[in-house]
């Protein structure tokens, strides 16, 4: 299986999953929101990099393209928790984020009339600012993010790593 092909998979069972999200336990809220914005990069770049193969390259960070970095996160996020309760922060995650990119597809494109130079333009710019700032923060803020994430574990009660 190529690259691409192992990437559109992953992407493809995320957003498989988010269609039959059922309603989040708020306790887990802050876990899920921890994963969301690396989900919105995945989708946002999914959606540019169907007609502009080398977004997913101008997009990626030192550890990799935004698929990859929202793997990452998604491991940490879930690292600890129960199947169940890992399921349902994904789930709660990737609808977040699925809402959060068509809000922002939207925005630029508000019917189905619209040009392909509309699109490239939004992603070249908004889109691509939007991820690397997701990359960067995670990045940057790495060991932060990860003591907010283990605090809001403790508080739930999950074991923490």
């Amino acid at each position: 299986m190529t690259t691409r092909a192992a990437t559109c998979a992953i992407v493809a069972s995320v957003m498989l999953t988010v269609l039959s999200s059922p309603s989040l336990a708020g306790d887990l809220k802050p876990v899920a929101e921890f994963v969301r914005p690396a989900y919105v990069a995945m989708t946002l770049t999914m959606l540019c990099a169907r007609d502009d193969p080398w977004f997913l390259t101008d997009s990626s960070g030192p550890r990799g393209n935004p698929i990859q970095y929202a793997e990452h996160v998604k491991n940490e996020a879930i690292m600890s928790l129960s199947k169940a309760d890992a399921l349902t922060v994904l789930k709660k995650a990737a609808e977040d984020a699925r809402h959060e990119a068509q809000r922002e597809f939207h925005k630029v494109v508000p019917t189905q009339d619209y040009r392909y130079s509309q699109i490239a333009g939004w992603c070249r710019s908004y889109v691509l600012k939007f991820v690397r700032n997701v990359i960067k923060t995670h990045d940057l803020d790495h060991s932060l993010r990860m003591r907010h994430l283990d605090r809001d574990k403790r508080r739930l009660g999950l074991k923490s790593q």
